[in-house]
Parts: structure tokens; sequence; C-alpha cells
């Protein structure tokens, strides 16, 4: 969260980096593991237009945080309604970045 109050695109999308490789590795799963590593640099990529967005970094931060309270809770149906939304979210952002300009 701190990050995000400072705007610092770099140090969130690590943060979150560090988030999904935790979660992953929880999981003990060496197929799930080796399938988000190959899609990490994609992620990267998306992850640092979409963070550029106003509010977007907000947003995600509080989606993973809604996201972690559910998988601590164990509620599962939740946690996986939550990323289905962030998901969606993330699409949303990317055909916004698209057009989105810096200038």
């Amino acid at each position: 969260a701190a990050s995000s109050r400072k705007s610092d695109a770099g140090a969130y999308l690590d943060q979150a980096l560090a988030s999904r490789r935790a979660l992953v590795e929880c999981c003990g799963s060496a197929t799930l593991s080796e399938h988000v590593m190959a899609i990490e640099n994609r992620l990267r990529l998306t992850g640092s237009r979409t963070a550029l967005l106003p509010g977007r970094m907000e947003a995600a931060i509080e989606e993973h945080e809604k996201l972690l309270d559910a998988t601590v809770r164990g509620d599962a149906k939740g946690a996986e309604r939550l990323n289905r939304e962030r998901i969606r979210h993330i699409r949303d952002a990317v055909a916004k970045s698209i057009s989105f300009s810096i200038i």
C-alpha cells in the first residue's frame, strides 16, 4: 500500500509479484508454479501499463487485500469470485491503457 501512496509502480509490481509467488508456493503445485513463472513477464508488462492509469494501483491493492483475506479465511468460493472480478478489472484496464497517454 505504501508504494501506491507514493505512486511507485515499480515497487507495487515487485510487491504483487512477491505475493503471487508466495501464494503459488503455498499451493505446493510444481505445475502451477511452472505456468505462473511462464507468464510472469507478460504480467509484469501488463502491470506496468495499467499501473499508470489513475486510481488503478489503489484499486489493485484493494483487490489483492480482499483476495488475501478470503484466502486466509479459507473461503475458496469467495476467493475465486474475487479473483475473477479482479481479472475482469485487469482486462478493462488493459483496454484503457491502450489509449492512455502520459503526455
